[in-house]
């Protein structure tokens, strides 16, 4: 009997350890919208610059474990046009919930934008486009976030 019981316990425990999967990095920027952004025409996407017209939010929506984030951004400044490439983050079970939920990330502009000027943001592989007025009603951070 000590025999069964103890294969019993290893084949249990062989189960449990196999289910295991590998810890996840954690999603750049986060959940929810950002406050007095510019959204899209179709709404699947919106914009802000902040007050010290240094930090660009872009808020998606889609899956809550599958958001897009931000790669990249290039900044033509004679065309006032900002264009940001982004990509669907993916856990490491590969599987993305069927829900439907705001996601915000964030990036520093690498030259700031011009405080009056009205700049038009395209995010790449999503309708439309943004065009907008950096936020000057607060010079402080949105939301406490601070980049280096």
């Amino acid at each position: 009997m000590p025999r069964i019981a103890i294969l019993l316990i290893g084949f249990g425990m062989l189960a449990l350890t196999a289910c295991g999967t590998a810890h996840d990095k954690p999603i750049p920027g986060f959940q929810g919208i950002i406050p007095n952004a510019t959204w899209s025409d179709d709404r699947s996407w919106a914009a802000r610059i902040d007050g010290d017209y240094q930090m660009l939010f872009i808020t998606t929506t889609g899956s809550s474990t599958c958001p897009h984030v931000i790669d990249s951004v290039q900044h033509d400044v004679e065309q006032s046009l900002l264009t940001v490439a982004a990509h669907q983050h993916k856990p490491a079970g590969g599987q993305c919930t069927m829900d439907l939920q705001p996601h915000t990330s964030f990036v520093k502009i690498t030259e700031p934008v011009a405080p009056e000027a009205q700049v038009t943001i395209e995010l790449e592989e999503f309708y439309g486009t943004i065009t907008l007025t950096p936020d000057t009603s607060s010079q402080e951070d949105v939301g406490g976030i601070h980049q280096p």
